[in-house]
């Protein structure tokens, strides 16, 4: 009997022959073993050659697709959503975002502004800067969060790219808590805020971004927007990333909410 699991394999998931079974070999570069019962050859060939949504959907195959599944072999098929995602800002990094997204499936809305009727026209947001904009994200940040629409942004700060957190719901990171973790975290706090002063006022330092940093961001970004689409968890979620193409690296900084009441900026 044939059904529809609504599953497929993992992208990186290789299906080779070996012996009188199969070698699995995993997108994390793992290799599982799988020996077909007497009689059952022909269904463990079918499931490993075909997609699994083809496979018969008796209680033996469904434990196998189980058992792939807690390997991260198989998942879901159901198609990204369909989301308009609006984009706005300038610069190298935003024309790599716009490149990948379009690239990803998703629809992109460029955005002229960001007041409340233009975010009422998109299902998530997207901001991108060369520097960072902290008084705009400030109000950007409150606005969204009174529409209930999903945002994302990335800005260079220095020789880096940092991108997120992505807010996506009422519990996860907003860039208000980023902001207000950062100035705890900072040994100068006051410095920090005059930066943040003199970057609103319209001032910019001597540029020092990579373009291929921008892109590394840019699909770190993507990657995010792709799983929120799909339904999965976004790597970024409650998550920054900085990138550093000069040294070589990929930092990732857990950013968690900040209760209410808990911490607030100081006059």
């Amino acid at each position: 009997m044939s059904g529809d699991y609504g599953l497929c394999w993992s992208p990186g998931t290789s299906r080779i022959p070996h012996g009188d079974g199969w070698l699995v070999h995993t997108p994390d570069g793992e290799f599982l073993e799988l020996e077909p019962e007497p009689g059952r050859e022909h269904v463990l060939r079918r499931l490993l050659t075909d997609p699994p949504t083809n496979a018969e959907a008796d209680a033996e195959t469904r434990e196998l697709l189980a058992a792939l599944g807690e390997h991260g072999l198989v998942r879901a098929a159901t198609p990204p959503r369909q989301a308009r995602v609006g984009l706005t800002g300038q610069g190298p990094l935003r024309a790599a975002v716009a490149r990948l997204l379009a690239d990803d499936g998703a629809q992109v809305v460029p955005l002229a502004d960001t007041q409340t009727r233009q975010l009422r026209e998109v299902d998530l947001l997207v901001a991108c800067a060369e520097q960072l904009p902290d008084r705009l994200w400030c109000e950007l940040d409150e606005r969204c969060a009174e529409l209930g629409l999903p945002w994302h942004r990335a800005h260079g700060e220095g020789r880096r790219y940092f991108v997120g957190p992505l807010t996506d719901g009422p519990t996860t990171a907003r860039y208000g808590d980023l902001r207000l973790r950062r100035l705890a975290a900072s040994q100068n706090p006051e410095e920090l805020h005059a930066l943040w002063a003199w970057l609103d006022a319209g001032n910019e330092p001597t540029p020092h971004h990579d373009p291929a940093g921008a892109t590394l961001a840019a699909a770190l970004l993507v990657a995010d927007i792709r799983a929120w689409r799909e339904g999965r968890t976004p790597p970024g979620r409650n998550v920054q990333f900085g990138v550093d193409t000069e040294d070589g690296e990929v930092r990732r900084h857990p950013v968690l909410p900040i209760p209410a009441d808990l911490m607030r900026e100081a006059p």
